[in-house]
């Protein structure tokens, strides 16, 4: 008996070595984190985005929604107030808002909320396949959830800004929590 736990050990372990190697990126550099990756979607403007329009430009993406009570127009705050504190510099970076509520945010409804933040920030959004596929890609949860009696409703999301270099790969996330002097001092970090 005391081999076949031993067997069965050995195999638990081969079978999680594997499912964590979903995770890492086969790339060249073994261990880098599978986060980012292709999106085509729309701009407030109605033109279409890829994500290799912001080659060699650094890019911050976060993904949310305009109706969001909380969390989206803090971070988006943050966001503009970095691009200030960067000043001529924040031409390197592409800051990204990805609407993860594609049947109300419209491009027009999308750029009208994002005149309240940074003029500089990219409003993108898409059809549901679209964002779902940007979601994945960024590894964001998100799930519509209806709020009693209110005829509305409010979608979950995780809450990071992902930082990305020039080559859109991954470099590293923000919490909901960082403030904008963290998120300067972590850009111009990696600016070239």
């Amino acid at each position: 008996m005391h081999v076949w736990h031993k067997l069965l050990a050995t195999i638990a372990a081969i079978i999680l070595l594997c499912l964590l190697r979903l995770y890492i990126n086969p790339s060249e550099d073994y261990g880098e984190a599978r986060v980012g990756g292709v999106f085509t979607l729309t701009d407030t403007h109605g033109n279409t985005i890829r994500d290799t329009d912001f080659r060699g430009r650094l890019m911050l993406v976060y993904m949310g929604y305009s109706h969001c009570p909380d969390i989206c127009p803090m971070t988006l705050t943050v966001m503009s107030e970095a691009m200030k504190a960067l000043g001529p510099n924040a031409r390197k970076i592409a800051v990204i808002f990805i609407s993860l509520d594609p049947e109300r945010d419209t491009p027009q409804a999308l750029g009208s909320y994002l005149n309240s933040f940074d003029p500089r920030i990219i409003g993108l959004t898409g059809s549901s396949k679209a964002i779902n596929e940007a979601a994945k890609a960024y590894k964001v949860f998100y799930k519509k959830s209806s709020t009693p009696g209110a005829g509305s409703y409010l979608v979950d999301h995780s809450g990071f800004l992902y930082l990305m270099d020039g080559n859109g790969r991954y470099i590293m996330h923000f919490g909901p929590d960082v403030k904008a002097d963290g998120l300067v001092r972590a850009i111009r970090e990696h600016f070239q």
